[in-house]
């Protein structure tokens, strides 16, 4: 059983995955509006790019759904981006990217090798392995950066971790416990034994959609903005992905359902 790579190389991608938004700080990748689009374009990107080149690599066959689903789910993300903050980034910001692109490729390459297969408990093994070691990896780099880190990545790390009001903490606790559950679901998804063309337009179509409809739900409960025009014709592209995405297991279980009526005559 091979535990200590999948640990190592867990650690080495999510220690990337983690830099991100402190070194996009103050880059024009930050124009982008946080409720609907928490993470950078390129970020995301990027990584629906790595998709298919990491199917290739590893043998498996990338249906013509799953390419359609995927280009799809790139339109959406450089709509609104291209946009708002057009597409010159920073050295410091390139750099990032490149560091959290490449992250990401370990991180596919490794679940296709010893994850994504018929064997549920192989996929179960490797989530464990992944959460117990980058979870812990996660907050010990954040304490570090926030004692040692550079003034302008450490003073906003201390106020999270010492200045908050008490009556603020819960409210830090609920989006905590929600950010967590987004990574553990969203591990799970990209986990499936199907091609990383399929899972990866699915985790970040799901994401990018979830982040729109709370920036919906914000605008109508408090003075928040509303999506523009451009942000609602990116989530009407992801959909159409994700519906995409769904319409061969659904033409699977209608025939399997056809079949059974028929042999019972």
């Amino acid at each position: 059983m091979r535990k200590s790579p999948g640990r190592a190389l867990s650690l080495f991608a999510m220690a990337g995955l983690v830099a991100a938004p402190f070194v996009l700080r103050g880059s024009p990748l930050d124009d982008a509006d946080p409720a609907a689009n928490p993470e950078p374009a390129p970020l995301r990107g990027g990584v629906l790019v790595l998709a298919p080149l990491v199917d290739t690599l590893t043998g498996r066959h990338v249906r013509w759904f799953s390419w359609t689903a995927l280009a799809l789910s790139l339109a959406a993300l450089l709509v609104p981006f291209w946009r708002k903050a057009g597409f010159d980034i920073t050295t410091a910001a390139a750099i990032d990217v490149g560091c959290y692109v490449a992250a990401y490729f370990v991180r596919l390459r490794f679940m296709s090798r010893l994850a994504k297969s018929d064997d549920p408990n192989a996929s179960k093994r490797y989530f464990v392995e992944e959460q117990m070691v980058a979870t812990p990896a996660v907050v010990l780099t954040m304490i570090v950066l926030a004692l040692i880190g550079p003034a302008e990545i450490a003073t906003p790390l201390r106020h999270g971790f010492t200045g908050l009001p008490r009556d603020a903490w819960w409210v830090v606790v609920v989006i905590g416990i929600f950010s967590q559950g987004t990574g553990i679901f969203g591990g799970l998804v990209l986990l499936d034994k199907r091609e990383n063309s399929f899972c990866v337009p699915v985790n970040r179509a799901s994401s990018l959609l979830a982040g729109t409809c709370a920036a919906l739900v914000l605008a109508a409960l408090t003075a928040v903005r509303r999506p523009g025009w451009d942000e609602l014709v990116g989530a009407s592209l992801l959909v159409a992905a994700i519906l995409l995405l769904s319409v061969p297991d659904v033409v699977k279980k209608r025939r399997a359902l056809s079949a059974v009526r028929a042999s019972r005559g």
